[in-house]
């Protein structure tokens, strides 16, 4: 009878036990996304981090999601800026998140200027956005960042590396709001230099149809260097990487980015942010401040361009010597030689196999 009573206890701690893990709240987040959460580089940067955060979170993740679009067209007015406040508040009226997530550096702005009326108790994680992109607005003790640091600069002398007569690039970038209006004067005022040596075509203004057609039309010995394009000068919303697509089809200039959401789909490659290293950077700040750290407390390293990445197909194509990577570079997509796919072959035998007569 011992032995029964001891098997029945047993059985009831454990089933108290699976009650208690099933019974434990889970941690309601607030993701507010730029513009919307189809828009790149964003849009390959959430994907690894909620499942990041889930992984890595002490308590099952309650997610809650929302998008910023008003910003798309410029600086949001207090009118349009107050009912997306209330909506907000609304989503959780009784539930207030335990952490908030601002994904990129416009909606970012956004929170940090209405601060005291988004859920100012919860912490909030600023993550993929460039330091200076809000360095103008100030930050309270329960904020915390996951940034970035990125040097325009590197890309253009990268590209006259790979490809030494390189005398035309294009800049394909342009949009409205506060965040990409900064991004143009830091790329302008940056790449003055560079004029004196290549010449310099900006998109700043053009359509997305005018776009292609300058594309299209470029002369030999050109590059292109896609930043982003998000919205384009009609004020229409280039969602994911549709443009950067269609220049890849043209097929008319080897292109360059500073983002490895396209790598391996028509991109040279080179010095990238790597969409999996900053993903998994800001959900390990993420789960800190749900583990009850102090937001003001946590001072990370900005997380810079991960290290050379080519793919060996592009190289081939606009004749990129290998000789001109920098040290440290890793090439990908290489296809194998005949040697390679056959190596049980003879030197004769697959000679004759690929030059078969007849």
């Amino acid at each position: 009878m011992k032995w029964i009573r001891r098997v029945c206890f047993g059985g009831m701690c454990l089933l108290m036990l699976a009650k208690s893990a099933d019974a434990a709240d889970p941690d309601r987040v607030l993701l507010l996304h730029s513009f919307g959460p189809d828009f790149s580089p964003w849009n390959t940067i959430t994907p690894p981090f909620r499942e990041a955060l889930r992984k890595l979170a002490p308590n099952p993740i309650d997610l809650y999601e929302a998008s910023l679009q008003a910003e798309r067209f410029g600086k949001s007015p207090a009118r349009e800026e107050g009912p997306f406040i209330d909506y907000l508040n609304a989503l959780m009226p009784d539930r207030k998140p335990r952490l908030i997530v601002a994904m990129g550096a416009p909606v970012t702005r956004f929170v940090l200027r209405n601060r005291a009326r988004l859920f100012p108790s919860s912490p909030l994680l600023i993550a993929t956005s460039d330091v200076r992109t809000y360095e103008d607005l100030a930050l309270t003790a329960n904020d915390s960042a996951c940034p970035t640091i990125y040097d325009p600069t590197v890309h253009i002398d990268h590209i006259l590396r790979l490809l030494p007569d390189t005398d035309h690039i294009v800049v394909a970038m342009t949009g409205a709001s506060a965040t990409e209006q900064f991004w143009n004067d830091l790329f302008q005022r940056a790449l003055q230099r560079s004029s004196r040596r290549v010449t310099l075509e900006w998109f700043t203004h053009l359509a997305a149809d005018d776009m292609v057609k300058r594309v299209a039309a470029l002369p030999a010995h050109s590059a292109i260097f896609y930043p982003t394009i998000r919205v384009d000068g009609r004020g229409v919303p280039q969602e994911g990487d549709a443009l950067l697509l269609r220049f890849i089809e043209e097929d008319r200039a080897p292109i360059f980015t500073h983002t490895d959401s396209l790598f391996g789909h028509g991109i040279v490659g080179g010095p990238m942010f790597s969409s999996h290293e900053m993903a998994d950077a800001c959900a390990k700040v993420a789960v800190r401040l749900l583990n009850g750290d102090t937001p003001g407390d946590i001072k990370i390293v900005p997380v810079g361009l991960a290290a050379p990445r080519y793919d060996w197909r592009q190289l081939q194509k606009w004749g990129i010597k290998d000789s001109l990577l920098p040290p440290g570079s890793e090439i990908l997509f290489r296809e194998p030689t005949a040697w390679e796919r056959y190596p049980g072959k003879s030197r004769s035998q697959s000679r004759l196999f690929w030059y078969k007569p007849g």
